[in-house]
């Protein structure tokens, strides 16, 4: 009898470590270890981060600069940037990485890490209100970056009940647009063949010039506000200091001391996040020094070079 137990004891505990060896968790694949993601992961966050807080105040201008770049790495980055300011909304205006509570599911072809966000909010049980972003690296580079905020069980019903009554109220909407299309519709039709002759209409040319000034305008207006968006100086002693408006790395020097530039005019070429920046001249002048260096990393405020 004793015998069977103990035969029995020995089988069981088998099973159970064939068992949990099977599930055990994998922490690396053939390019990444699970903490490698984890690291990448939370400093990818950070950057997303330094780039909205420098941004925030204009994020149309650089949602449009990562549109003209149209590369994976920039679409990412306006994904996430978009993703987190979604968030900033209802987490508040700080928001802390959970140390120590990050996690990574790794497979052959991806790793998917996990980053527990706590914001300075509070849910309606007056605890911190908490996110959880979702970044998804292959072949060790960031391809998918979204942030999900949590929310209670009531307040779910209630987000559910909210988007019902607005659905609702949508289609009577609708409804009501379509009633006065049809009216106005029916009115428009009605009118005499006399009245349609004596209506001005602009000629096909005249139309088209007045397209083509417009967008003229629109472009001249959103290049000196991204010009000066990207752009920083300073002014001391009658000479002007231009500055970094970012943090980044010099690619390019397009100036040299004592050579006249035009208002308008790039002095320095930064890469930041993949993407090239021209820190141009404020005004009408001559370089003075030149203070950095190609292949230099600066930050946003560095002094990149002196005009008078």
């Amino acid at each position: 009898m004793k015998k069977r137990g103990m035969i029995l004891a020995i089988v069981i505990i088998c099973a159970f470590c064939f068992t949990a060896c099977g599930l055990k968790e994998r922490t690396s694949n053939d390019y990444m270890t699970a903490q490698e993601a984890i690291s990448k992961g939370e400093d990818f966050t950070g950057q997303i981060e330094q780039i909205y807080a420098e941004y925030s105040t204009n994020l149309n201008t650089f949602y449009k600069t990562c549109e003209q770049k149209n590369s994976s790495d920039a679409n990412l980055i306006m994904a996430a940037v978009k993703s987190w300011d979604a968030a900033k909304k209802e987490l508040g205006d700080t928001i802390t990485v959970k140390t120590g509570t990050s996690t990574a599911e790794v497979s052959d072809d991806k790793i998917v890490v996990m980053v527990e966000l706590q914001g300075s909010e509070a849910d309606k049980n007056n605890k911190p209100r908490t996110a959880q972003e979702k970044i998804v690296f292959t072949k060790k580079a960031a391809t998918e970056f979204t942030t999900v905020v949590h929310y209670g069980l009531s307040e779910k019903l209630q987000q559910s009940a909210g988007k019902s009554l607005t659905g609702f109220l949508t289609l009577i909407l609708i409804a009501i647009v379509m009633a006065v299309g049809m009216g106005l519709f029916r009115l428009i039709t009605g009118k005499s063949r006399k009245q349609h002759e004596t209506e001005i209409l602009l000629t096909e040319k005249e139309r088209n010039e007045a397209i083509d000034h417009t967008i003229q305008n629109i472009m001249k207006k959103e290049e000196a506000l991204k010009m000066k968006e990207l752009s920083r100086t300073e002014e001391e002693n009658g000479k002007t200091r231009i500055c970094a408006g970012v943090s980044g790395k010099v690619i390019k020097i397009c100036v040299t001391a004592g050579q006249s530039v035009k208002r308008g005019d790039p002095v320095i070429i930064l890469e930041t996040m993949k993407m090239e920046i021209p820190q141009v001249a404020p005004k009408d002048g001559e370089i003075e020094k030149i203070m950095v260096t190609v292949g230099e990393l600066c930050d946003a405020g560095t002094v990149l070079a002196v005009s008078n």
